[in-house]
């Protein structure tokens, strides 16, 4: 079986699983956001801020790489969804000639991006990654 929704509801099918689950912060594979949301409708999903930047940096070359970065963290770390929106849309127009495809991208999946702002800041730092489970 490929790695598409069916595979991953398969995977995280909730008869498999005791307890409640509120929060999932997975990588940004589109797939495991679907088959959680299919398999627990009330939980939240956040995508790994880690692994969007990584691959948002996987294309822009070693003078810019710092730069972009920086743009991209103004987006992560905005006190409230509005103001990442707008760092976001700053983020398009200074960088989109260039590089079009990465604010394409968080665009793309700005619903499982912006969950982390349903928080409060001083638990964010532990909700963005799932560089601890890995």
């Amino acid at each position: 079986m490929g790695r598409g929704p069916r595979r991953w509801y398969v995977e995280v099918h909730p008869e498999d699983i005791t307890g409640f689950v509120d929060l999932v912060t997975h990588p940004w594979v589109v797939a495991i956001s679907e088959a959680i949301r299919t398999a627990f409708p009330q939980t939240k999903v956040q995508l790994c801020i880690v692994h969007l930047v990584r691959a948002a940096l996987k294309y822009v070359t070693d003078s810019d790489s710092r730069e972009v970065a920086a743009d991209l963290k103004t987006i992560y770390q905005s006190a409230t969804v509005l103001e990442a929106e707008e760092a976001l849309t700053s983020f398009a127009a200074k960088w989109d000639v260039k590089y079009p495809t990465i604010a394409k991208q968080w665009r793309l999946k700005w619903t499982d991006i912006i969950t982390i702002f349903e928080f409060p800041a001083a638990i964010r730092k532990a909700i963005d990654t799932t560089n601890a489970v890995e």
